[in-house]
This record gives C-alpha cells, sequence and structure tokens, in this order.
C-alpha cells in the first residue's frame, strides 16, 4: 500500500461481541481501519460520523436488523456497500446486499467482498 493512499475503513455491526471482536482482527490483519456497533441504531450514528467505506452487519439484531439497517444506509448514502453475514440461509425480501456472509466468517469470506468492491486494493 502506497504511503498516501487512505486505509478503507469498515463498520462492522453485531450483537455478538466474540464475533465483532473476531470480524475487527480479520479485517485489521488485511490492513483495513475498522469501527464497531452492537446494534443498528449505534451503528447509524457511528456510520455518519466515522464515515466507513463499507458495512458488514449480522442480519438479526435486537433494535434494528441487518435489512433495515441495509435500507436506512442506502438512504444515507447508496454508493456504501453494505455485505450481510448470518449463521443461516437467509434472504432478506428488498434487500440486494452487495454480500451474503454465511457465518461462520472467515478471511477468505471478507477477502472476497473487499476485492470486489475495492479492486487494485493492495489488501496485507
Amino acid at each position: 500500500m502506497s504511503e498516501n493512499r487512505r486505509r478503507i475503513r469498515a463498520l462492522i455491526v453485531d450483537d455478538e461481541r466474540l464475533m465483532r471482536y473476531l470480524i475487527e482482527q480479520m479485517l485489521q490483519k488485511l490492513g483495513l481501519e475498522t469501527l464497531s456497533a452492537a446494534g443498528g441504531e449505534e451503528a447509524l450514528e457511528i456510520f455518519l460520523t466515522g464515515k466507513p467505506d463499507i458495512v458488514f452487519s449480522d442480519i438479526m439484531m435486537p433494535d434494528i436488523d441487518g435489512t433495515e439497517l441495509y435500507h436506512r444506509i442506502k438512504e444515507i448514502n447508496p454508493e456504501v456497500p453494505v455485505a450481510l453475514m448470518s449463521a443461516v440461509e437467509e434472504y432478506a425480501e428488498g434487500v440486494e446486499p452487495e454480500g451474503l456472509i454465511q457465518k461462520p466468517v472467515s478471511e477468505d469470506k471478507l477477502l472476497t467482498i473487499l476485492r470486489r468492491y475495492f479492486p487494485g486494493y493492495e489488501f496485507k
């Protein structure tokens, strides 16, 4: 990565603290800057202030689920990719996420999504 190239900033949204931590560790290992939120409301606040380049969100959360978060983020900035994560294969009606990641999440699954939306970026 060149010295003047800004790091990609990713927002991880999951109500499970351990899952957030593991995904953050994987993304940081790839050279990304990370932000995290425990739920949809917190994620929206962080999205507005932290200005992430990509969002990875769990679908099943107690306050605002991932599909509602997806719609709200797209209303704010339709250019930011939102990848949804779930332990079960499910499709949310009316949502066309930029990636659907089945848990358990792996570095390879994250990298596949990242390479799709940030071609030419040199990941670690």
